[in-house]
């Protein structure tokens, strides 16, 4: 766990520093959003992450897949957009550290692989309906399918079901209290990130 909180604390820094090219103008509800993402995030993983005894790299990878959620889950409440630059950058130091933790169990590299793929398949097929997923979206996804693959690949469309199905749900309450409307550009990174935290919680 103290590499988790580690990793997590220094994969903070530099997202913090970079922020100010995405949400110029941030007052205290961006830092709180960031805030509650990322504890959220890393208290419904960690949980599981707990059980499975993962090693000290592993730890290290999560941390920055937490840091990374936190981050963009805040700047797409804030500005409504993911930048490709931290999906993708995260992306890489996390394969980083997971290709030399492997132990050769497949539900490791290979898994994670599958999961990445999947994910952005899926997040891909759906931009092109009108279901709210938007080109960052798609991007975010490889990141987070990486993690849940990590554990198990399946559990992708586990991940893709919660996410779809609260984003529905905030959708039509949003809609239906008219805070909305049909046009507007409703903030789905929250929600796939709410999807491959319960993914992965769910992991036996």
């Amino acid at each position: 766990m103290i590499w988790f909180v580690t990793s997590l604390i220094a994969a903070t820094v530099p997202l913090v520093l970079a922020v100010d090219r995405y949400v110029p103008r941030r007052g205290g509800r961006f830092w709180i959003s960031w805030t509650f993402a990322l504890v959220a995030w890393s208290g419904i993983v960690t949980h599981t992450l707990h059980e499975r005894h993962l090693d000290r790299l592993e730890w290290i990878a999560f941390g920055i897949v937490a840091a990374s959620v936190g981050c963009l889950v805040a700047i797409d409440l804030a500005v409504k957009r993911l930048p490709l630059a931290i999906s993708y950058g995260s992306l890489a130091v996390t394969i980083s550290f997971l290709v030399v933790s492997w132990r050769s169990e497949w539900s490791g590299i290979g898994g994670a692989a599958i999961g990445a793929v999947s994910m952005f398949a899926i997040a891909w097929t759906l931009s092109r309906v009108r279901t709210g997923i938007g080109r960052g979206d798609v991007h975010l996804s490889p990141l987070l399918g990486l993690a849940v693959g990590w554990f198990d690949p399946w559990s992708v469309l586990i991940a893709w079901f919660f996410t779809l199905l609260v984003g529905g749900l905030v959708s039509a309450i949003l809609l239906g209290s008219r805070r909305v409307t049909r046009r507007s550009t409703i903030p789905y990174g929250p929600f796939l990130a709410l999807g491959a935290a319960v993914a992965i919680s769910l992991v036996s």
